[in-house]
């Protein structure tokens, strides 16, 4: 389940942050404050104890009951020698992805007479959008500390990584209110149309 890893990812980063980039750490305790990053964790641990709660309640499973992957955690670990890598592809890769995916699963579920769970996810939708912005913070201070253009960056990871977007529509409104801009937006719809990375590690479809 995404949110477990998200809880381990946002720890881990805080710690990764700290070790390897010395510019990016001294932007973290003036911008954006340990305090802040506990409080997406928080949200992160909140998200899944509710969905979690659901489970049990409606249909008696529980986290771990069920095969689940765990690409999040998988390109984190990949990522883990360089901050820049990490926040092009963790947040704005695969939690992006999720800003994606999630209406079609809250349509299903109401179409499926299970309201509560899709307010949850429309809770969870509302703040993943704020998280993946930070991501996008991230990655450009980490750029900019750099003297790196992050539009080409954000390409450079996708290619060397050979990460493709998965095959859900891009959901372009929440895509822009995280940080997207229209041109990065349309390299990842570029790659999905030529099945760039199909085979890479990470990839969700």
């Amino acid at each position: 389940m995404r949110r477990i890893k998200a809880v381990r990812f946002m720890s881990a980063f805080q710690a990764r942050l700290l070790l390897i980039d010395e510019q990016a750490q001294r932007a973290f305790f003036s911008a954006c404050t340990s305090e802040k990053a506990e409080l997406i964790a928080a949200l992160a641990k909140w998200h899944f104890a509710m969905l979690e709660r659901h489970l049990k309640q409606h249909y008696g499973v529980c986290y771990g009951d069920f095969p689940a992957h765990a690409g999040m955690w998988d390109m984190a670990v990949q990522t883990q020698t360089d901050v820049l890598a990490r926040m092009a592809l963790v947040p704005r890769v695969l939690e992006a992805r999720g800003l994606d995916v999630t209406p079609a699963m809250i349509e299903g579920l109401e179409r499926h007479g299970d309201r509560d769970a899709a307010a949850c996810l429309r809770i969870i939708l509302a703040e993943e959008v704020r998280h993946v912005w930070l991501g996008t913070y991230w990655f450009r201070q980490v750029c900019s500390d750099r003297g790196l253009d992050p539009q080409e960056q954000f390409v450079h990871w996708l290619k060397r990584f050979r990460v493709a977007r998965s095959k859900a529509l891009m959901n372009l409104a929440a895509r822009r209110e995280a940080g997207f801009s229209d041109f990065e937006l349309d390299q990842l719809a570029s790659l999905a149309q030529t099945g760039a990375g199909k085979n890479s590690t990470g990839v969700i479809n």
